[in-house]
């Protein structure tokens, strides 16, 4: 990659002789770092390596060199020919959008248009000459050159402080005892005659939702569950589900969500793993919930009325420790996992946000969220903590762009939450745009959101205020947020900075602190964290590991490829394994491979996304017959699927392929797989 007639040198100092060079760009010109030196001179060879590889991550299978050798190993001494190879020139190797070019005199370390500002470039030549400076003087000190490449110090100090300190100070005051439960009924003491939620047209005041909970609440401490049971959950959005919820936590028990449209096996399977002993459910459920193992419950029945729960339960309150509720999702073995959250975790993400977004006691909050999904939580109990009113959209309309608007407009939403795929065809639908005399504020997550719906936003609502929310289940719903603002130039939206109380770190492989510009895994820390996985230490110990920076904390690894940005906010950029969204949910591709290659008849299996010509992302299976699948059809494999998997899991499209394509090592190659609707269809 050459540099532009655009560019022009800047001089760059180095400890020694040699010339390098740093190149100001023009906009459309690549930044370019030169070291004009050859493997004459070892120590600026080995810099240049290890630099490149610490920018891209050691972990990348280009193991263009190994840091877990000594120092003493890497330059030739005495013989020996160290651990460096000087490949033919011209050579040159790319990771993560970044290049090193070898043309036999001069090094160059290339970093795409875009991608940073000149600053950036600067950093780069620090690092190189910090590197440098390390590998000769370690080599000359016996007890350093002893320790390993890995030791070897990148960053200063003052970037550490930046990183660590600046860019995740979020210490913030909050009530440490507060759960779901005492933050609700401080609100009902204070409000108990206004409208806490609304579904149709029937309507709960905060004392009667108090009551009917309180009533339910007692009934379930009655059950001898034991300590923080999990009680399920099996409903459709409306009042009933809001009373099971908060009648299920004042029992000082942890909700389990389940969705009633999912297929009964699957609901048999979160019975099973969760070990709940209780399910709730509506009158209408109970003949389906019957043929469960676990005692059922309707949360409808009379005994339950407002009049019968005047009394709270002080005995079954749950502690800020204690499990609020359990939310399984998308697992990569073929099992779906339990997520545990804290009501301390959760209620941090609460506090958090009303204080950067109050609400009022004059907000309407639209709740439209299948609550078996984490971004139900704040619809369902941030409203309710503060004296605002809950909105309850009617079970299926939040599949509709039209009857999402037209509740809107009816209602005088003012809050409302949507994924971005759902948001781009809200920003289509005529009647949406009506919407904005009243919709003061949107959050935007599940998914990351393009450059082109912001503008699509603000086109249609100037007046509202677009917010970009991030976190996995593990971290208590979101743990980064970024106010969007139109017309950025950077034409990137960031997932932003973290919340209060919480910490996010842009690590390698090595979980060493990775600098800006430079791609790497996101870990998050702090308050938010779940405390696990239900009944699955392994798997907890895999994903929450120890904190490098804070002993005896713990770090989430999230899976997340991002970047940090030169203020201080975070980049997402994709994934560094197999796990998708798609409409805002969370999918591990794992779990719907090992469905599908447990099918009679199916030889090998890959579930990867496809994009329609429309830009929709779907799911399609790419499947090899066996020896017994000749008469296997696609409408078979789907049906047997739907009989185990949710329906957002059930691949949109099966393809035949005559063999898995695989790489040269003979792993399986998902490069090979087609990307699009179109070729897709030429496999039929």
């Amino acid at each position: 990659m050459s540099v532009t007639a655009a560019a022009h040198a800047l001089p760059v100092e180095f400890p020694s002789e040699r010339t390098s060079a740093v190149s100001a760009p023009a906009t459309d010109a690549p930044l370019v770092l030169t070291v004009e030196s050859g493997p004459s001179s070892e120590s600026a060879w080995a810099a240049s390596l290890l630099l490149f590889a610490r920018y891209c991550d050691s972990s990348d299978p280009l193991e263009i060199i190994d840091e877990d050798r000594s120092v003493s190993e890497l330059l030739p001494s005495n013989g020996n020919p160290g651990l460096l190879v000087v490949p033919p020139a011209p050579w040159s190797i790319s990771a993560n959008g970044l290049s090193l070019e070898w043309n036999g005199a001069a090094m160059r370390f290339v970093v795409p248009a875009g991608r940073q500002t000149q600053a950036s470039l600067d950093q780069i030549a620090r690092h190189w000459q910090r590197l440098e400076r390390g590998i000769v003087a370690w080599s000359k000190d016996p007890a350093l050159a002893a320790r390993p490449v890995a030791e070897l110090p990148m960053l200063e100090d003052s970037e550490i402080q930046t990183l660590l300190g600046e860019w995740n100070h979020t210490n913030h005051s909050v009530d440490e005892a507060a759960t779901l439960v005492s933050a609700f009924e401080r609100q009902v003491d204070a409000t108990p005659d206004a409208i806490a939620a609304r579904f149709g047209g029937a309507s709960l005041s905060y004392r009667d939702l108090d009551r009917r909970a309180n009533a339910l609440a007692g009934w379930i401490g009655a059950q001898s569950l034991g300590q923080n049971p999990i009680v399920g959950i099996l409903a459709e959005r409306s009042l009933e589900m809001l009373v099971g919820l908060y009648g299920i936590l004042k029992a000082g028990a942890a909700y389990l969500p389940i969705e009633p449209t999912l297929p009964h096996g699957r609901i048999e399977t979160l019975i099973e793993e969760s070990g709940t002993r209780l399910l709730l459910t509506h009158s209408s459920l109970l003949g389906r919930a019957h043929s469960l193992d676990v005692v059922t419950q309707a949360i409808d029945s009379p005994e339950f009325a407002p009049e019968t729960g005047n009394e709270r339960h002080p005995h079954l309150r749950p502690t800020a420790d204690s499990i609020a509720y359990c939310i399984f999702t998308s697992g990569s073995t073929g099992k779906p996992k339990g997520v545990l959250i804290r009501h301390r975790s959760i209620c941090n993400r609460l506090f958090w946000m009303q204080g950067e977004f109050p609400l009022s006691l004059a907000d309407r909050v639209l709740q439209k969220t299948p609550f078996g999904f984490d971004i139900s939580v704040w619809e369902l109990f941030w409203p309710l903590q503060v004296g605002a009113t809950l909105y309850i959209l009617p079970p299926e309309q939040h599949k509709s762009a039209r009857d999402v608007a037209m509740a809107i407009r009816r209602d005088g939403i003012t809050i409302a939450h949507f994924v971005p795929s759902m948001l781009s065809a809200f920003l289509e639908e005529p009647s949406a745009r009506p919407c904005g005399e009243t919709l003061k504020r949107v959050f935007c997550g599940g998914e990351a959101i393009s450059y082109s719906i912001t503008e699509r936003f603000f086109s249609v609502f100037p007046n509202s205020e677009f917010v970009n929310l991030y976190g996995p289940t593990e971290a208590a719903v979101d743990i980064t947020c970024w106010r969007i603002v139109p017309h950025d130039p950077r034409g990137i939206v960031p997932i932003g900075r973290p919340l209060w109380n919480c910490q996010v770190h842009v690590l390698d492989s090595r979980r060493r602190l990775m600098p800006r510009i430079a791609t790497g895994e996101l870990y998050l820390g702090g308050v938010q964290l779940a405390a696990g996985y239900l009944g699955r230490p392994d798997l907890t110990a895999e994903r929450f590991v120890p904190n490098p920076f804070e002993a005896g904390t713990r770090l989430y690894r999230t899976g997340d490829l991002t970047r940090w940005l030169p203020d201080g906010a975070i980049e997402y950029l994709g994934r560094n394994d197999f796990q998708v969204k798609i409409n805002g949910l969370r999918i591990e591709l794992g779990e719907i491979e090992s469905a599908i290659q447990a099918i009679p008849g199916v030889a090998n299996v890959a579930v990867s996304v496809i994009q329609t010509p429309a830009g929709a992302k779907q799911l399609c299976a790419f499947l090899v017959r066996g020896p017994t699948g000749s008469e296997l059809m696609g409408s078979a494999v789907k049906d047997r699927l739907a009989g185990q998997l949710p329906s957002y899991m059930v691949p949109t499209h099966i393809a035949w392929l005559p063999e898995v394509p695989l790489t040269a090592s003979g792993k399986f190659d998902r490069k090979k797989l087609p990307l699009t609707l179109p070729e897709v269809l030429k496999l039929r």
